[in-house]
């Protein structure tokens, strides 16, 4: 839908197609809570581009083979990568 590009930076639009390539989001997910390029269409003034939770989930997402460990430890342990690389990088500020 054009219109809801409107007014929005190509670089803004370029991390969110990439971000939803990459991560595989699914749409119906509530990010509302969480800083991301994925909430722009909902606020285009959020994010200029990817975030730092957002290269925090990718980082996370691709730092462990899928073969490892089953859906549900994988899920866990992203999420738990997530909290602690998120946590760091507020106390490097």
């Amino acid at each position: 839908d054009l219109d809801k590009v409107d007014g929005m930076a190509f670089d803004q639009l370029a991390d969110y197609v990439a971000l939803v390539t990459l991560a595989q989001v699914d749409h119906d997910v509530d990010t509302a809570g969480i800083p991301s390029v994925l909430n722009i269409f909902d606020d285009p003034q959020s994010a200029s581009g990817l975030t730092d939770w957002d290269e925090i989930y990718l980082a996370s997402l691709y730092d462990d083979s899928p073969f490892r460990r089953g859906l549900p430890q994988q899920a866990d342990r992203i999420a738990r990568q997530v909290r602690e690389r998120q946590q760091a990088a507020n106390n490097e500020d």
